[in-house]
Parts: structure tokens; sequence; C-alpha cells
């Protein structure tokens, strides 16, 4: 994979340490891929105002751009936060290349269905003793 870092942070190279860190599941996910076809672009950002870091990264997958944002008092907690965002992401995208969400639909679906035949069954049951009763 490779890597684009910019910014007005101090410490920076402990912070290229963690991003490399968290990447690595990024670069496990997309491991068949070639990696001049992966890219993470990282800005990390020190607000004076707020006292606070900003880290955005945006990561260029084969088909996609995903873009991802933290914020926190810290630069390592900024980092983990949009690292936190961009898996969240990175999984909704590659649920959608595998058609997960259509396959859940039609399971969903198909529970649905099941559930109704066996309240059918079990109102026939209730009714079947209720008449059980009557007769006795």
């Amino acid at each position: 994979m490779q890597y684009r870092f910019h910014g007005n942070a101090a410490h920076v190279e402990t912070a290229q340490a963690l991003v490399r860190r968290k990447a690595r599941l990024l670069e496990r996910r997309f491991a068949n891929t070639a990696d001049d076809l992966k890219m993470l672009d990282v800005a990390l950002h020190y607000h004076d105002k707020t006292n606070s870091y900003r880290a955005r990264l945006l990561f260029r997958g084969p088909t996609q751009q995903i873009a991802a944002d933290g914020h926190a008092d810290t630069l390592g907690y900024a980092i983990r936060r949009a690292f936190h965002d961009l898996y969240d992401q990175v999984d909704r995208y590659l649920a959608d290349l595998q058609r997960e969400p259509e396959i859940r639909r039609a399971q969903s679906e198909g529970l649905a269905e099941r559930e109704a035949r066996l309240r059918e069954m079990k109102q026939g049951t209730i009714e079947q003793g209720s008449e059980d009763a009557d007769v006795g």
C-alpha cells in the first residue's frame, strides 16, 4: 500500500507509525489487490483555537474512494477514531461487493415466511384444542 502524509501536526513520525500499524487491517482486507492500486492519503491537523487534532483518511481502493474523519484532543485518539470510521465503511463496501445485503434480505424474507407458517400451525393447534374441549 502506498501512503501520503500531510498536515501541520507535530510528532509526525509517531503518528506515521500508528497509521501504518492501523492500516495493516486494510492491507489484509485487500491482500489480493496490487499495491499500486491501494493508497492511503492521511491528513493530520492541529487546531490552535480548539486545542484539538483532526485526522482525515482517504483510502483509494481498486474501484472506490472511501473517506473517514476523526477529531479528538490527542493525535493518537483522532487517528484511532478515523480508522474506526474507515473500517466501518470498508466493511460496508466489501459487503456490497459480495452482495451480502441482498443475501441477508432474501434470508430475512424466508424467515418471515417460516414464522408465518409457524403462527398458522400454532393457531390451528389452538383451534383444534378448543374444538376438542367443546366436544368433551
